[in-house]
């Protein structure tokens, strides 16, 4: 199933709306809707954990010398990596693309490709995106808009992906959306909070409630 970008646009409104509903904001630090070179996109941003901005030296803070200043930099906070995820609709392919980008890294570079699958990707999920043509699924590539290099999830199975979740209906732009976080999203450590999953679900149970009331 395609989307339009008023469509995509529409759901991400209603995502970025949800979410700042919530008292509990969960795994997501920042959900916001942007605008710039007459595109709209959803920023979301996530922090991560300091082990898991280095899977290649993980240490337990027990076991940090006072005196090493470098390590003990990389267990502060205020310097652990931010993930930024960019929703952003593909004019070719009709459906929403995920860019993905870091900030704050101790390192002071970007992960390289294998750093980012074992970074974000599920372990379950590694082979099987390592593998997806020539490149994998995930490239590193310029983003559309702002420009920036960013590492991107490849749209070319977004619709097949999608087939199993949607089961034929034809769904609102919001579910449209949470679906494709859930298939797309999640691939790449972006899960929908449980918070807003909930909400958005009973808000669609109750839209449904209604209209079947009106049909009676």
């Amino acid at each position: 199933m395609s989307i339009s970008s008023q469509e995509l646009k529409e759901g991400l409104e209603v995502i970025e709306q949800e979410w700042q509903q919530l008292d509990d904001k969960a795994d997501w630090d920042a959900v916001k809707l942007l605008q710039q070179h007459d595109a709209t996109f959803l920023r979301i941003t996530r922090s991560l954990n300091a082990s898991t901005d280095n899977p290649y030296e993980q240490q337990d803070e027990d076991e940090i010398e006072e005196d090493d200043d470098e390590a003990l930099r990389r267990t502060k906070p205020a310097e652990r990596p931010l993930a930024i995820y960019d929703i952003v609709h593909s004019p070719s392919y009709q459906v929403p693309v995920l860019y993905v980008s870091f900030k704050n890294r101790a390192s002071g570079r970007p992960p390289s490709i294998e750093e980012l699958y074992q970074m974000l990707v599920p372990s379950t999920q590694r082979t099987s995106m390592q593998t997806v043509g020539q490149l994998g699924a995930i490239t590193l590539t310029e983003h559309p808009i702002t420009g920036i290099p960013a590492y991107f999830v490849h749209p070319c199975r977004t619709r097949e992906a999608l087939e199993p979740a949607l089961e034929g209906r034809t769904v609102k732009p919001a579910e449209y959306v949470a679906l494709w976080l859930g298939t797309i999203g999640a691939s790449v450590g972006l899960n929908v909070p449980l918070p807003l999953a909930t909400r958005l679900n009973r808000g669609r149970r109750i839209r449904k409630s209604t209209l079947e009331e009106s049909e009676q």
